[in-house]
């Protein structure tokens, strides 16, 4: 098990998106056994921080708008989560 796993996802979702976006862990997932990015919380989070943000752009697209392509890529790779 990587026991460094939610550290690793806590201080990503920290440095990309702010300090109040580091409590985006998905709790399912974790009672599985995966740690991994709660998109649901993310997406309505990112909604109400930004007006811009509109209902006929992706997340990703958003996110690699507003955050930068390292941003995007990361989103993406914790979506898959890894084993806790």
């Amino acid at each position: 098990m990587n026991r460094n796993a939610l550290i690793r996802l806590r201080t990503g979702l920290e440095k990309h998106f702010g300090r109040k976006a580091a409590l985006f862990v998905d709790p399912i997932m974790w009672l599985c056994g995966y740690v991994c990015v709660d998109i649901i919380r993310l997406d309505y989070w990112l909604r109400q921080r930004h007006e811009d943000f509109s209902d006929d752009e992706s997340m990703s697209g958003f996110i690699r708008r507003k955050y930068g392509p390292v941003a995007e890529k990361f989103i993406g790779y914790w979506l898959r989560g890894e084993l806790r």
